[in-house]
């Protein structure tokens, strides 16, 4: 460790973010790591963790992660006070898992840590979630719409590049009608 003092956790949390702004990374980046830590630095907080970047072991980073996927939480509704309970999914734990990683990792850069914690926690990324098609009706409704907002023959033919050899015909009975 090339730092001898034991930094605070929150304080090591904003030198990365310092050092996220200093390495010109964008204000989206800063704010989505800020918002992945932030929950961290709580959660240490409320469970009376150590103040301390040597207190970040094994067992409580997984601890949070399973906190992470697990928690229930309640969304503000508007401004007329309702509110919506959610319960989170196991894969909510994945950017944090992402984002603890680099901050982590950047922390043995720096010479607060000798190994990152995290390296025994295997972690799979959860699978995209499937995509669904739209259905013959939704196709139909956004083909005749995007016909009539076409402007000339080349327009149509570049949209008839897309479809279908069955639909060509239908198309060429929507291509005249212009408002």
């Amino acid at each position: 460790m090339k730092h001898s003092e034991n930094i605070g956790l929150r304080d090591l949390a904003e030198g990365f973010l310092f050092s996220l702004r200093a390495e010109g990374k964008s204000n989206g980046t800063i704010e989505y790591y800020t918002y992945l830590l932030h929950p961290l630095l709580s959660y240490a907080s409320e469970h009376a963790w150590p103040d301390s970047v040597l207190a970040l072991d094994t067992h409580r980073l997984r601890e949070f992660l399973t906190w992470t996927g697990t928690r229930t939480f309640e969304l503000k509704v508007a401004n007329n006070g309702g509110k919506i309970v959610r319960k989170a999914k196991p894969s909510t734990a994945w950017p944090y898992y992402r984002a603890l990683r680099r901050f982590l990792n950047w922390a043995i850069e720096e010479g607060y840590l000798n190994s990152n914690p995290l390296s025994t926690i295997h972690f799979k990324q959860p699978p995209a979630p499937p995509v669904e098609g739209y259905t013959r009706d939704e196709l139909q409704l956004r083909h005749t719409a995007a016909l009539q907002y076409l402007r000339g023959a080349r327009d149509s033919f570049l949209l008839q590049l897309f479809l279908r050899h069955e639909d060509l015909t239908m198309s060429r009975r929507y291509t005249h009608r212009r408002p």
